[in-house]
């Protein structure tokens, strides 16, 4: 995450930083559960999608990893 944030990928709170033209490699993730005491309490985090794995990693100057095959949308 502190790689991303030094690249410009991610705002301080760890979310995409241009979520408009990175939407096909990253995504937000809105999470939310109940508290007794404080009530819905809500959550967001960044999600990298699979068409993204590449991307990221030629982002930060890594090795490319090997990439399973995405099988979802075979019938």
């Amino acid at each position: 995450m502190a790689r991303m944030r030094e690249k410009g990928l991610l705002t301080e709170r760890n979310l995409p930083a241009y979520p408009n033209c990175d939407r096909d490699y990253l995504r937000i993730k809105d999470g939310q559960w109940y508290h007794d005491q404080f009530g819905m309490q809500y959550s967001q985090s960044t999600r990298v999608k699979q068409p993204g794995i590449r991307w990221l990693a030629e982002q930060l100057g890594l090795e490319i990893p090997a990439i399973p095959a995405d099988r979802r949308d075979v019938a």
